[in-house]
């Protein structure tokens, strides 16, 4: 599974009582301005005069840490992420965001920690549940997996990601009617979730019924998920 990529970015201005020359503010916004408009290594460049000026400012840290993570440079996120932990223990954005980057890298057992973290400070943050459970699932850990995503559910039943992932693990634990049932609240809720035809497609092959099976993977073909294809030629030609 993927990880969603919600990266948490804040808009932090200190206003400096400097007349000519640029402030940490400047930098700031500018970086954040770059960030924005996709030039991420122009923006690292102002976060990096930014700190010259404030070199604990967490914020700055933490959307520094954005900028790397949406440059591709996961290493180099989880180090200002870290830093900005280290100098903002409380500063759950941090966690989240570092949570995100070594899922990237694969560490999950890493991002499930980070995501525990981001709980601890914040439970009302549905995304820190929803990642943590994509983590777990990553690993095995179905069960915990389905907690999480119940458990956002519960609290939020629009919540748009929540129900194709729990169909995934309900898919992973053998259980594709109900697998297929939560994908069909998905798709309810997200028409355009091109990933759910092609995954209820697969559950409804698993049962047998290859005649909806093949209508979900061409209507996912259609929405470009062209994998669906070689699945039709394989199993709705015969």
């Amino acid at each position: 599974m993927n990880f969603t990529n919600k990266i948490i970015a804040i808009f932090f201005v200190t206003f400096l009582n400097y007349s000519n020359a640029q402030t940490q503010s400047d930098f700031y916004k500018d970086g954040f301005k770059k960030n924005e408009s996709g030039k991420y290594n122009e923006a690292i460049q102002q976060y990096n005069k930014a700190l010259v000026l404030d070199t604990s400012n967490v914020k700055t840290l933490n959307s520094r840490g954005i900028a790397y993570y949406n440059a591709a440079d996961y290493v180099s996120a989880i180090q200002d992420f870290s830093q900005a932990i280290a100098l903002s223990p409380r500063f759950f954005d941090a966690y989240y965001n570092r949570g995100i980057a070594k899922g990237k890298l694969g560490d999950y057992d890493g991002a499930i920690l980070d995501f525990d973290a981001t709980i601890s400070i914040d439970s009302t943050y549905l995304y820190a549940f929803l990642n943590r459970g994509i983590a777990e699932g990553d690993i095995g850990l179905l069960k915990e997996a389905l907690m999480d995503f119940n458990k956002i559910a519960a609290k939020n039943p629009n919540f748009t990601d929540i129900y194709y992932n729990i169909a995934i693990v309900e898919d992973k634990m053998g259980n594709e009617k109900k697998s297929i049932s939560y994908f069909d609240k998905a798709i309810q809720l997200n028409p355009n979730l091109s990933d759910a035809y092609l995954n209820r497609g697969l559950a409804e092959g698993h049962e047998g019924d290859f005649r909806n099976a093949c209508k979900d993977w061409s209507k996912a073909g259609e929405m470009q998920e062209y994998g669906a294809y070689d699945l039709i030629k394989q199993y709705c030609r015969k």
